[in-house]
């Protein structure tokens, strides 16, 4: 994913810390590391218009969660609009979209 074009800028942050000190909650996807793997969630965004991320998935492996996090990134390359931010750009397409 590094050095790829995107619609957008995109933060991505991984927190293993109980008091998510990464804010992976407000990212463009944020991996928080728990007791029996991995939760993925996207959509969020800091700043003026503060949106907490939706809840994609749960994944047991590293590789798994690396897996997911290049496919959602290259959905979002593929289908998002000039400019538009994963936030707007998961309120357009829906959750479910981006899950199937």
């Amino acid at each position: 994913t590094w050095g790829s074009w995107t619609p957008h800028k995109f933060k991505i942050a991984v927190s293993g810390c109980p008091r998510n000190c990464a804010e992976a909650t407000i990212k463009d996807i944020g991996v928080v590391c728990v007791d029996s793997g991995y939760e993925l969630h996207v959509g969020g965004n800091g700043g003026i218009k503060v949106r907490a991320t939706d809840f994609l998935c749960k994944v047991a492996t590293e590789e798994e969660a690396m897996e997911y996090t290049a496919a959602y990134m290259q959905l979002y390359r593929e289908e998002g609009h000039y400019l538009e931010r994963t936030a707007p750009w998961i309120e357009r397409v829906g959750l479910n979209h981006v899950q199937a």
